[in-house]
């Protein structure tokens, strides 16, 4: 009777995040793009801003106040790529203007508000207020907490961070990096649950990795008027990173498609479909998979968009073979003999069970019965084999 025994390791991948580089580079490469339209957006924080929407894709701020105004669309973005051009149409002033996303509040017109979204700011010229300084250049930060009326003057003009209420990421100041008047800017925004960058006329000005959540997104001033936000569009993106790419039969692949970690699932997700390549499919988010059989299959995610818009993401997995071990049936043998077995599978790595690690193995054979064991290791993929060596004339053998 041959018995046999095939060890298998199972080997755990990590659940991660979708890998940062591949991710920015499928912003550019799906299709989905759409143009904001900012008759839908609306006014928050501050009553007395006032924002005038000349088209749909053409808005100007006209309030000359202190308070931080903001204009924000509807939608929770997350996974998008924002552009569009930005310019100041006066030469009165030279205060801040710029960018909030990741937006969750204010949710209503106040003078003492709650505020959580990222800001970045954009000072025309170095001035103070009050005893607070801000200077010509770039700010990026969180705000995440309670502010009243006399405190926006810390906040938003000065550089204070005080946490909850704000956080100064990063900031940037030259006599030469504020914007200026009647020019326009192409200003680009990368935003997803692990990155932000953003650019300023092709230039990155801040990059910043992290754990980063869905949002509306939208145009900031304060104590600046006459500033023009026109033709922004942002293009929606999902991408997947196999973990592994490589694995052996029944091993699981982890398809990792979006942080929820992070950030719930971006609005303008209507349904994900993947295809494993070997007739399998599922339509959750994140789905782990196992394939049974050697070979590379292509597998391909369907991401369907709002508006009509599809894409399509491929990547190829590979499924690499085992190695077949046959190290022969159970046998009965002379005492005080030997015997000598072969795993095959030249150039692999083996274990044998008296310690040899080489592919070919005699066994000196006493008065004992033995069992015999090998784990092969080919290319990463483990198989093994077992049988019984019996002796004759051992009395647990009768008919030997």
């Amino acid at each position: 009777m041959k018995r046999r025994v095939i060890s298998q390791i199972f080997r755990k991948a990590l659940l991660c995040s979708v890998a940062i580089a591949c991710i920015y580079s499928a912003a550019f490469s799906q299709q989905c793009e759409t143009a904001f339209d900012f008759t839908e957006w609306s006014l928050e924080g501050t009553a007395d801003g006032d924002w005038q929407v000349a088209g749909p894709n053409d808005v100007v701020n006209t309030s000359y106040i202190l308070p931080a105004t903001f204009f924000v669309n509807k939608q929770k973005l997350i996974n998008v790529f924002i552009k569009g051009t930005m310019s100041v149409e006066t030469g009165s002033d030279d205060d801040f203007v710029g960018i909030v996303f990741g937006y969750q509040n204010p949710k209503t017109l106040a003078d003492d508000n709650q505020y959580q979204f990222y800001l970045f700011g954009w000072k025309g010229g170095t001035g103070s207020l009050n005893g607070y300084q801000a200077k010509e250049g770039f700010r990026l930060s969180l705000y995440n907490g309670f502010i009243n009326m006399a405190d926006q003057e810390k906040y938003f003009w000065g550089q204070v961070e005080k946490s909850p209420q704000r956080r100064l990421f990063d900031k940037k100041y030259g006599d030469t990096l504020g914007w200026v008047n009647s020019r326009e800017y192409l200003f680009e925004l990368f935003y997803s649950s692990n990155r932000i960058r953003i650019s300023i006329d092709g230039k990155m000005i801040f990059e910043r990795e992290g754990c980063f959540p869905a949002g509306k997104f939208g145009f900031y001033c304060m104590s600046q008027t006459l500033t023009r936000f026109m033709d922004f569009t942002y293009r929606s993106f999902i991408d997947f990173v196999p973990q592994p790419t490589s694995v052996c039969p029944g091993e699981k692949i982890y398809f990792n498609a979006f942080d929820l970690n992070c950030s719930v699932l971006p609005d303008f997700i209507e349904s994900m479909n993947w295809d494993f390549g070997d007739g399998q499919s599922a339509s959750v988010i994140n789905p782990e998979h196992t394939y049974s059989e050697a070979g590379e299959y292509r597998v391909e995610l369907i991401v369907d968009k709002t508006g009509g818009c599809s894409d399509t993401i491929i990547k190829t997995v590979t499924v690499k073979p085992k190695p077949t071990v046959d190290i022969g049936d159970d046998t009965l043998v002379p005492a005080c003999s030997s015997i000598t077995f072969d795993a095959g599978n030249p150039g692999s790595s083996y274990a044998w069970s008296g310690g040899q690690v080489s592919q070919a193995t005699e066994l000196a054979v006493g008065n004992t019965d033995t069992l015999v064991w090998v784990v092969v290791d080919k290319n990463g993929c483990l198989a093994g084999d077992t049988l019984a060596v019996q002796v004759e004339g051992n009395d647990l053998h009768p008919n030997g």
